[in-house]
Order: structure tokens, then sequence, then C-alpha cells
């Protein structure tokens, strides 16, 4: 039986994932350096053109809804910041499993992403991109466990399907913790930033996030609403219910809530076509 130790061990053990390639640790160790300029960071990433196109889709997708396409990879650091470039090359590197193994779990990813960025602009968040990119990697967690123990974890998506249960609850049975507890570990490896980290760990119970939590309460409402829409597959056969914190931080009226909906129907078509064009 697996333990607590044993999982979060292999976990942090992120060099043990394949799709990251070397290019990649150098860049998110360049990015870690405050005197690291836009230019730089550009640079490393032109090395690898196939990263460059991926991280250039993603931005001009739905995600961030720039009016001018970005078109360089030093655009973005200034429009983003470095922080949400460098949380965004990471995910792009890992849904490469994704798209291999769970391409239903990196729809469901990307509706988040677009949906936190919605509600974060509707609460008047500064940077609702931080939101988006926390969306984006909130169930990197269930990534990392399907690479890192695939028999186990097909064992509990099955116990999740089967037994009518949560996968949270599955993945707790099997592994002593749950994909957000996983992703969490996994993020501060990385040393993601914090808003990133407490999203994810807190991303199903969002009372509990103290240093974020409009973020964190931004990417439980997305992962709900996604769910709802039925945006991609993230393992889960039914809609949880949306904890009461979020719903008295929003505190949407009726009229808004209807118009919500709507923006959410509309961004969610635009995810159909971000998979329906791949070249696009």
């Amino acid at each position: 039986m697996l333990t607590v130790d044993t999982v979060r061990a292999r976990v942090e053990r992120t060099s043990a994932i394949p799709t990251i390639p070397q290019v990649m640790k150098k860049i998110l160790k360049a990015v870690e350096d405050p005197t690291t300029s836009p230019a730089a960071v550009g640079k490393l990433v032109a090395s690898d053109p196939a990263l460059t196109i991926k991280i250039l889709r993603i931005i001009n997708a739905a995600v961030y809804g720039f009016v001018v396409r970005i078109a360089s990879v030093n655009q973005a650091v200034v429009l983003l910041g470095l922080d949400v470039v460098r949380a965004l090359l990471l995910g792009v590197s890992i849904f490469e499993m994704m798209e291999q193994t769970a391409v239903g779990l990196w729809k469901h990813s990307l509706g988040c992403a677009i949906t936190a960025k919605l509600l974060a602009q509707k609460k008047g968040m500064s940077d609702p991109e931080e939101a988006s990119v926390a969306g984006l990697l909130h169930d990197i967690g269930k990534v990392v466990l399907r690479v890192q123990f695939p028999k186990e974890y097909q064992m509990a998506l099955a116990a999740a399907r089967d037994r009518s249960m949560f996968l949270l609850d599955a993945e707790m049975e099997t592994f002593r913790m749950t994909h957000a507890t996983a992703g969490a570990y996994f993020a501060n490896a990385w040393r993601l930033p914090k808003f990133v980290v407490e999203s994810i760990r807190y991303h199903h119970h969002p009372s509990l996030a103290k240093t974020t939590p409009m973020h964190t309460v931004s990417v439980h409402l997305a992962d709900i609403l996604v769910k709802a829409y039925s945006v991609g597959f993230s393992g889960d056969t039914f809609v949880p219910a949306v904890h009461p914190a979020a719903w008295d931080l929003f505190d949407f009226s009726e009229t808004q809530m209807k118009e919500l909906f709507s923006e959410i129907g509309d961004l969610m078509a635009g995810v159909d076509d971000f998979f329906s064009n791949p070249d696009g």
C-alpha cells in the first residue's frame, strides 16, 4: 500500500517526468532570477520552436482575449508578467501528457482558465490573468499522479466510475492524498507563485485559502461551472456543490448570474473551437 511519504517524494521528484525537457528547466530557472529580462526569456523559449508555438497558441486563445495577436514571448512577458508566463510554460509542458493520455482533462483545464479569468474580471481583480493561469493548472496533480502511478491512478478512476463517488475520494483511498495536495506539492517543488500553489491546494476547499482567497474561489467556482457545462472530462461523472464561501464572496444577483451563464456558454464554444482547430 502506498504511503503519503512515498507519494509525496515521487510527486516532488519532478525530473522523473519525461515530457519536461531540459530547455524548460533552464527557462524556469532563468525566470526565477529577478534580473532576467523579457528578451532573455524569449531567447530561451525560441530555442525550442515547438514550445514557442504552443505557448503563443495558448496565449492567443480565448484564455486571454487580447485584441491584438501576441506575436512573441517577449511581448507576452511584458503583458502578463514573468510569474504568469513561467506557470504557463510549465503547464504547456505538462499538457503534452494530457494531449496523449487525457485530452478531456486538458479541455476541462482550458475551460477553467477562461472561466476563472471571467470571474476575476467581474470581481474587479487587478490581475485576472493570474486567476486564469491558476485555473489552467488547478488539476495538474491528476496528471502528475497519472504519470508517476499509472496503474494506481487507473484504479482510482475506475473506483470513481464504478462506485459513483467523487474522484477526490477515490484518490484519497488510493494515495492517502488528493490531486489537489499532490498538485500543490508539485507546484511548490517548481517554485511556482503562491497564488498558483494555494489555488491548486484549496480549489475544492476555498474557505481554507488565506493568502490568495479570490484566486482560489475563482478557480473553485470555475471548476464547477465548467463541469456543469460538460466541457472536457475531469474524472467526475457528476457535478459537486459550490462551497458557500464562493457564493458569499461573489454575491452575484440573479441578473448577474444569468449574464454570467450566457457569457460562459459563449466562451465554452471557443474552447471547442480551440480543440477542433489544432493549427489555429
